[in-house]
């Protein structure tokens, strides 16, 4: 199908959109953020062909994340690091890469020797803390609206 003027031009990825909404609409959290992950990483891909797939990611969601987050230098201490990290890089690192690539869920209430692990339960939005062994604790609830939110602009959704 040819993209005309009227057309957004990521349109072939609503699916995915689609699909991460529904399965939230079944209370599906981790793979609906599955889904969104993988959306980022086709939109990012098309905006930065020439980049590695972190960079391109994390340079991706510099641009927007902090149009949905209301947060514009949102460092954290993780383990292992020196200097605190970029939100981006914090969601690469430590959220995309252990969930598509080891199939993590990285759930708080089954906590593993992680550096970042998802408050799941509801209305967790924009919470950020940091437990006594340093792991670092995100509202998942935040992590998917801001998603979903780029995904759908991006898609014209």
């Amino acid at each position: 199908m040819e993209e005309g003027p009227e057309m957004a031009p990521h349109l072939d990825l609503l699916w995915l959109l689609r699909d991460a909404l529904g399965l939230l609409n079944l209370l599906r959290k981790p793979p609906a953020l599955l889904l969104l992950l993988c959306a980022i990483d086709a939109l990012a891909g098309r905006e930065y062909p020439k980049m590695k797939v972190g960079p391109r990611f994390k340079k991706y969601l510099r641009k927007r994340l902090s149009k949905y987050t209301g947060v514009t230098d949102f460092l954290v201490k993780i383990q292992g690091h020196e200097e605190p990290l970029r939100l981006e890089d914090i969601l690469y690192k430590y959220l995309r890469c252990p969930m598509i690539h080891e199939g993590l869920v990285l759930d708080m209430r089954h906590a593993s020797n992680v550096p970042l692990l998802l408050d799941w339960s509801d209305n967790r939005q924009g919470y950020v803390q940091v437990d006594e062994s340093g792991t670092v604790i995100i509202g998942a609830d935040g992590v998917i609206n801001a998603l979903v939110n780029i995904v759908s602009e991006a898609v014209g959704a």
